[in-house]
């Protein structure tokens, strides 16, 4: 996982020359982004196969701030060596719901993870730590509420990627590249935790 501190331009330029020099080691590799969800995998495998041009992917695929800066050399860089990028998020008006309603309220989408967990244990602490000053923000509960969504995006990131390698067989898998907010894949928690409990 490259896990990232958001919008910061020299973090994102080490991870586009990370990504090249680990694609020279390994040219089968697929990438998943947190920076897109899964309700946007059919327009962004269409730009990358060139059936649509990037205006259209754009407006089509909710690309996150500064995009053009921080991630389409990801993107571009894919589409030139031909290589899989996978929408690997929740989309987030779902994420929202769970972190306002609960988790029953979104469980069952063809866009989320088929099962999601939100344990008690140094990711929570973590978690609650990061978030102090905004517990209140969805009411009572609301810390909880909040943390399970966190966990639903990272469960909905790894079941994509470990999806994507399970359709594949065994000798032949690609090397699986996230690139995430650091708080889904530090200290190996996360969604990278996620991704070693469905394949380990």
């Amino acid at each position: 996982a490259l896990g990232e501190l958001h919008q910061t331009p020299g973090v994102h330029m080490v991870h586009h020359q990370l990504l090249r020099a680990m694609h020279r080691r390994r040219p089968d590799m697929v990438i998943a982004m947190e920076m897109f969800e899964r309700d946007v995998q059919d327009v962004l495998t269409q730009y990358l196969e060139g059936v649509i041009d990037e205006d259209e992917f754009r407006a089509h695929s909710r690309p996150w701030p500064h995009y053009a800066r921080d991630y389409r050399p990801v993107i571009e860089f894919a589409k030139q060596n031909q290589l899989k990028v996978l929408a690997a998020n929740a989309p987030r008006p779902l994420a929202r719901q769970a972190a306002q309603e609960g988790l029953h309220a979104v469980l069952g989408s063809e866009h989320l993870a088929r099962s999601t967990t939100s344990p008690r244990d140094d990711y929570w602490d973590s978690f609650q730590e990061m978030m102090s000053g905004h517990g209140g923000m969805f009411g009572a509960d609301g810390m909880e509420r909040f943390y399970a969504a966190q966990c639903l995006k990272d469960d909905t990131m790894a079941e994509s990627i470990v999806d994507h390698l399970v359709s594949i067989p065994a000798d032949s898998r690609p090397l699986a590249v996230l690139i995430c907010g650091r708080a889904h894949s530090d200290h190996g928690w996360g969604a990278v935790q996620r991704v070693v409990q469905r394949m380990p």
